[in-house]
């Protein structure tokens, strides 16, 4: 990205910040609602708005009470605004294709925190997966047997309360003993010392939101997400040229045998064209290959 664009974007982003922080301050959820629609007319990204504008008002607010600034009546009231907010945005995310993989994301037993595992879990259906997200307080008998029923991949813990670690290492010694198959992660606030971290023996710690979603990928030795619709397009026709070649077929063969313009198919494979679902699943066919294989990048 050219750097004077970046930083014009960081600025942005500043100013949504402080203009959110001051209207959760205020308990004004039609101020935050603008900051937020003010954001999509300027098309920023659903992702963007709730990595670097949601979380970083909400770790000021966090500041905010712990310095004594706000009352926790005033910091409860601001988690509320946002949570609805958020679920208004919710319904404006558009997911990448589905990986079929599927993560619970709770807190831990006890823990009462809900905006942080809220938004992990906004992200990573973003990316693709089945997300059961739990809220707070999940008591860890419960969660181990709805990981059961689910057939879950992953469990997520959010700890937000240092005081919550010996929960969190229950919960995974409990996961491991009934769900051994199952990767557990585990991130937050309350994760302030890497050895009392290490010592709750998950797979893995997720040191942000953004993190939590490359982790994810990562213990179940799934590629990194992309990064954009033109990353993809860029690997999907990379996968195209190759499964192509590997049949000896040019573009035109398998122009005739998909049905589909020759220069489309190579637009597709320089990533410079988008593509229906009905393309992919003539090329598929031209091609011989499952569906999946042609659109999935861990195919």
């Amino acid at each position: 990205m050219n750097p004077v664009l970046k930083l014009k974007q960081r600025q942005t982003s500043s100013i949504y910040q402080e203009r959110m922080v001051a209207a959760l301050v205020r308990g004004d959820e039609s101020l935050v609602r603008s900051v937020i629609d003010d954001a999509l007319r300027e098309r920023t990204s659903a992702r963007s708005i709730y990595l670097d504008i949601v979380l970083p008002a909400q770790r000021r607010l966090g500041d905010l009470w712990m310095s004594e600034q706000i009352s926790i009546a005033e910091e409860h009231r601001a988690t509320q605004i946002t949570l609805s907010q958020l679920a208004r945005l919710r319904e404006l995310l558009k997911p990448a294709l589905q990986i079929g993989k599927t993560i619970v994301v709770t807190a831990v037993e006890g823990d009462p925190h809900t905006v942080g595992g809220r938004i992990v879990s906004d992200l990573l259906y973003l990316d693709g997966w089945t997300v059961h997200y739990l809220g707070a307080d999940t008591p860890t008998r419960d969660l181990v047997q709805f990981v059961k029923r689910h057939s879950s991949d992953i469990v997520g813990l959010s700890i937000t309360l240092r005081a919550s670690i010996p929960a969190a290492q229950r919960a995974v010694k409990a996961l491991r003993a009934e769900c051994p198959n199952v990767k557990v992660i585990v991130g937050g606030v309350g994760l302030t010392d890497e050895m009392e971290a290490t010592a709750i023996k998950a797979d893995a710690i997720s040191k942000s939101p953004e993190d939590a979603v490359v982790i994810a990928r990562e213990v179940l030795g799934l590629p990194p997400p992309t990064g954009s619709l033109d990353q993809y397009l860029k690997e999907l026709g990379q996968r195209l040229q190759r499964l192509r070649k590997e049949r000896g077929l040019s573009q035109q063969q398998v122009a005739e045998a998909s049905g589909l313009d020759r220069a489309y198919i190579s637009a597709l494979e320089n990533g410079k064209h988008n593509i229906t679902i009905g393309a992919v699943m003539r090329l598929a066919q031209a091609l011989d290959v499952p569906f999946e294989q042609l659109v999935l990048s861990h195919q």
